[in-house]
């Protein structure tokens, strides 16, 4: 899936297009994922999470995801990640 069709279910504005094939938490190894980051201290595990190709992040906090990673934007990303998880 990619951010941008995922953005349909869950509110989250993209400002980089990425695709993935799951959800996970920070931390996750294994896969291509998208993740959410919602406080800088998460920002700083992003680096470690070696599966993600995506994040949902605040606007204030973009600027601080790698260039190589998708990126969405939201008010809340905690709720919007499980917004399109239960989805």
């Amino acid at each position: 899936m990619k951010l941008s069709d995922a953005a349909k279910h869950s509110p989250f504005r993209v400002v980089r297009d990425a695709a993935f094939d799951d959800l996970a938490l920070l931390g996750a190894n294994d896969g291509r994922v998208l993740v959410y980051a919602g406080d800088a201290r998460s920002l700083e595990r992003l680096g470690k999470t070696s599966a993600a190709v995506a994040v949902v992040t605040t606007a204030e906090l973009a600027g601080g995801v790698p260039s190589s990673l998708g990126l969405a934007t939201a008010d809340h990303p905690e709720s919007a990640f499980y917004d399109l998880h239960r989805w």
